[in-house]
């Protein structure tokens, strides 16, 4: 019998599942780093049972004042881009999506790693994207602000290859339609590719197309509980691939650190307290946009004491 992942245990028990997953992602994230001295990241876990997006963001809008960031978690696509777009604009403390950020970072430093180790260029590289949800669409992203060419990107969703020419894409989708018109499947699009990357589901990538690929390839299968490809098949295909196949605790440590990292970098450049946004200072030390933030009417009382 299969043990379910929290995910899968979230999704069956609704809303009330999502504590478990809340409550151990805010135990890593609050866990000292042995190498830091300074660290003063607390993490509280809340369930908002809300399915309309507007009403979500009301909702996250209305207890931000006592927070000093906010880490969005297990939001599908493409209301997540929505949700996040609009609390970044009307938040004043820093806003993230784990799906989004913590993969994208992890694997986008995974990826230049790899690439230096092959000796390949990302501005030259042909990549395949298996999957076109939250984690695939910022991953995507990022690697394309890191050099990456938007002309050598093939990104596929359920339906098979995201060409410019489908009718009813997303905005998000779009950003990564293909021209091309030779390639239809996920077979024929990684023929010649130099990485892949899955964030869609188990066992889609076989031995013969990771052989089929360009040499040193790089393949990151992402999909969880259970890969593209397993660990064993992929380095039986050919002795010359590196990438990522770690199991899913490993993976799943890996996101919870770079989230961490995420709100320490936060904490320094907006000096924000997390998550007390009492202490915290305003980014905006001259006037706050809305004038309400803790750090501004602090900022405005040592003002009035020094004029005294």
């Amino acid at each position: 019998m299969r043990t379910m992942t929290q995910s899968e245990i979230a999704k069956k028990l609704g809303i009330v599942g999502k504590q478990t997953i809340n409550f151990n992602e805010s135990v890593v994230c609050t866990m000292k780093p042995k190498y830091m001295d300074e660290y003063d990241i607390e993490c509280v876990g809340i369930e908002i049972d809300e399915k309309d997006p507007e009403k979500f963001c009301e909702t996250v809008e209305k207890i931000a004042p006592t927070f000093g960031g906010i880490n969005l978690e297990d939001i599908k696509a493409p209301q997540c881009f929505y949700i996040e777009e609009r609390l970044k604009r009307t938040l004043d403390i820093p806003v993230m999506h784990d799906d989004q950020h913590g993969t994208a970072i992890i694997s986008a430093a995974g990826l230049k790693n790899a690439l230096e180790v092959a000796g390949k260029n990302i501005a030259d590289v042909k990549i395949v994207v298996n999957g076109a949800g939250a984690a695939a669409i910022s991953c995507t992203k990022l690697y394309v602000a890191l050099g990456a060419q938007v002309k050598n990107i093939v990104m596929l969703d359920s339906k098979g290859v995201i060409t410019s020419d489908r009718e009813n894409l997303t905005e998000q989708k779009k950003l990564f339609a293909t021209d091309r018109r030779d390639v239809h499947t996920l077979e024929e699009a990684v023929k010649g590719a130099d990485v892949f990357v899955g964030l869609s589901k188990g066992n889609v990538l076989s031995k013969d197309m990771i052989r089929s690929m360009a040499d040193n390839p790089i393949v990151f299968a992402l999909a969880n509980p259970v890969p593209e490809i397993s660990y064993e098949d992929a380095m039986d295909s050919r002795p010359d691939q590196g990438g990522e196949h770690r199991p899913l605790q490993q993976k799943a440590h890996r996101r919870h650190q770079g989230r961490r990292g995420l709100l320490q970098g936060a904490d320094r450049l907006l000096r924000v307290s997390w998550p007390r946004g009492s202490e915290g200072l305003c980014r905006h030390p001259e006037g706050c946009p809305r004038g309400r933030c803790a750090g501004h009417r602090r900022h405005q009382a040592r003002r009035h004491r020094q004029d005294r």
